[in-house]
């Protein structure tokens, strides 16, 4: 799994978390991509299920310290959400390969992205 960042602020927390698995994501595409199209192997499956559990409990622990703090603009579950969804393969994938996005790029726009709806009001 992704080194995570365990300091700064949660908004700085959020965008190093996006960097850092994205980049895990762009090292490992090619087996990922593998994985992902494997069905109903069990090890497998429990292994992918694992790493959705933890990326969910890592981003709600930061974004639970941005509601602590103030900073955050949405409700914990929704910006969850937002975030699981930008560090999914399929959205990694969707980027970089079918819409052919450089990696940088596709961090960056992810990071904004997810930057602006958690921490701007609106």
């Amino acid at each position: 799994m992704a080194e995570l960042p365990a300091e700064g602020t949660p908004r700085d927390r959020v965008a190093r978390f996006v960097e850092a698995f994205c980049t895990s994501l762009e090292h490992e595409s090619p087996g990922a991509a593998v994985i992902m199209a494997t069905a109903s192997i069990p090890e497998v499956d429990e292994r992918i299920r694992e790493v959705r559990a933890w990326r969910r409990q890592e981003i709600g622990a930061i974004l639970r310290a941005a509601k602590r703090d103030g900073t955050l603009c949405v409700p914990v579950e929704q910006g969850v959400a937002l975030t699981f969804v930008a560090t999914a393969y399929a959205t990694w994938h969707s980027l970089t390969v079918e819409c052919g996005l450089s990696p940088a790029v596709a961090i960056k726009l992810l990071q904004s992205t997810v930057d602006r709806k958690l921490f701007e009001r609106e």
